[in-house]
């Protein structure tokens, strides 16, 4: 039969996942998110993209954009496809894990994007030395795509409501709100789905920068 995992995926990216973000910070004490938990975020993903890019460095002997690459995975934790769900059942509040959203999606990913295009851009400007084909520039959708995709689109609009204290009106709100709560399951399942017939360690070429980022 077909894989519904992608079609899924589509769905949780598309649809719910901008929802849930939505509703989530549409009802969430903006002074909680940025007095605390925001600031913690953001010196944890500093802290550990550092330890990481030092530590491969060292080890492993890399180009920038291999070791920005890495840090971000180091840094950038998977808090909307498992930590939400564990927020809601576990914690009982969405908080924390709201303000590590947005600290990722306003601030991180805009940074290692920009690390990516300089990386780039070296790589395109080498071609030209050496008089080979230079790949197209691309600096702006490079930077624009971290604001452009839907989750960071429903992060804003609930920041937005939020600020406002604007109250929206239950006809708009009830369908967007059992929308939003769908994702949690619809994460949990094509997480477990995503699973099947997947190797941590396949590529043996990158054992060690696996290894180090995971332990970061």
């Amino acid at each position: 039969g077909t894989d519904p995992g992608p079609a899924l995926t589509q769905i949780i990216y598309y649809i719910t996942n901008p929802a849930l973000m939505f509703v989530l910070l549409a009802e969430t004490d903006l002074g909680s998110v940025f007095g605390v938990f925001a600031p913690a975020a953001l010196l944890t993903a500093v802290v550990t993209g550092l330890v990481y890019a030092v530590l491969a460095v060292l080890l492993s002997r890399r180009n920038a954009g291999t070791v920005a690459v890495g840090a971000m995975s180091s840094t950038y934790v998977n808090a909307g496809n498992i930590g939400l769900p564990i927020a809601l059942y576990a914690v009982g509040s969405s908080v924390p894990v709201v303000s590590v959203l947005i600290a990722q999606l306003l601030v991180v990913a805009p940074l290692y994007i920009g690390v990516f295009s300089w990386a780039a851009e070296r790589r395109r400007r080498k071609a030209l030395q050496h008089g080979g084909a230079a790949p197209p520039r691309s600096l702006w959708r490079a930077a624009a795509a971290p604001f452009a995709n839907p989750v960071t689109l429903g992060t804003t609009a609930g920041l937005a409501v939020a600020a406002s204290g604007v109250r929206v009106p239950e006809l708009l709100w009830d369908p967007v709100e059992l929308v939003g709560h769908a994702s949690v399951p619809l994460l949990l399942l094509v997480f477990g789905m995503s699973l099947y017939g997947h190797r941590p360690l396949g590529s043996r070429d990158l054992v060690v920068d696996t290894l180090v980022a995971t332990g970061v």
